[in-house]
């Protein structure tokens, strides 16, 4: 417990502290950025297969204007 505290004391005392602090931030942003992005296409994939099972359950309905 107690190399614990000492570990953890000069970890916060060490300037390499503010690089980690930096990098953990630079990998939460990313990290929000792909589970927004997966969000996106999990929406885009969902609506995709919405519009194909109408269009197989009435075909006729997805013939395009000519």
């Amino acid at each position: 417990m107690r190399k614990s505290r000492t570990f953890f004391a000069e970890f916060w005392r060490a300037k390499d502290g503010a690089a980690a602090v930096e990098y953990a931030l630079m990998l939460a942003i990313v990290c929000c950025g792909i589970a927004v992005g997966a969000s996106m296409l999990a929406g885009s994939i969902n609506e995709t297969v919405t519009q194909l099972a109408a269009c197989l359950e009435q075909p006729i309905s997805c013939l395009a204007p000519s």
